[in-house]
């Protein structure tokens, strides 16, 4: 259910509650590497690729370069987080989260330049903001059924 491409962009930004041309945007920004599926011309996304959207979006409002917020995001959705998970760290903590073995998550080769505009910690809601993606999936889900 969480993993199979059955979401467009404009899903995932209705979804997460940003614009289609964001999402377009971030994907060719170098969140492609860790999220969404190429059929043709078009992308498809799942909603565990929505939720790290959504995580990415989190970071990458505290200056996060697009491709480290997607890939730090992608490790954290790995697995269905408990609802009271959140994950806690200065940007430099965050950004040498590493994937668990055999996650299949490609390390990036590049450095990516960690923001120092703050040293401060940052928390991020992971577990709420998966809830929050998959209800809003499920009635998205249940609409189009029906």
């Amino acid at each position: 259910m969480y993993d199979e491409p059955t979401l467009n962009a404009g899903d995932v930004a209705h979804l997460i509650g940003e614009e289609e041309a964001t999402i377009r945007r971030w994907h060719h920004s170098g969140s492609s590497n860790h999220f969404g599926t190429k059929r043709g011309h078009s992308v498809g996304y799942s909603v565990r690729e929505a939720v790290g959207f959504a995580i990415a979006r989190d970071l990458v409002n505290v200056r996060f370069p697009v491709p480290l917020a997607a890939k730090v995001a992608r490790i954290l959705t790995w697995r269905n987080p408990p609802e009271h998970a959140t994950i806690s760290g200065t940007p430099e903590e965050l950004a040498m989260l590493a994937p668990e073995p055999g996650s299949g998550i490609l390390q990036d080769r590049m450095q990516w330049r960690i923001p120092g505009s703050t040293r401060s910690t940052i928390t991020v809601p992971v577990g709420r903001i998966w809830a929050d993606v998959v209800e809003k999936a499920g009635r998205l889900r249940r609409a189009r059924a029906g």
